[in-house]
């Protein structure tokens, strides 16, 4: 595993296809399955690039909110329990 995928709840990964991930961040929310990930890809005591809160359940992914300072160009859900995400 590298930088670039995070592990998150109940067998996901979330992957950053094509910028390099300095550090990431997983807090639980108050919901008992929602979680927010922020993603820094320059300097990891500033604001993250791009945060996702979700709901994360085995068989299904919820998002709730997209934050994001770099755009997203692409956002996919796979099979595999697997996110993958392409910043612009």
């Amino acid at each position: 595993m590298n930088n670039n995928e995070i592990t998150l709840p109940d067998g996901w990964t979330l992957v950053i296809l094509n910028k390099t991930v300095t550090q990431s961040d997983i807090t639980k929310l108050s919901d008992d399955n929602a979680y927010e990930v922020g993603i820094h890809t320059g300097d990891p005591s500033e604001v993250p690039n791009f945060s996702i809160q979700i709901n994360v359940w085995p068989d299904n992914i919820e998002i709730i909110n997209i934050n994001s300072i770099q755009k997203v160009s692409k956002l996919a859900i796979k099979t595999q329990q697997r996110i993958e995400i392409t910043l612009a």
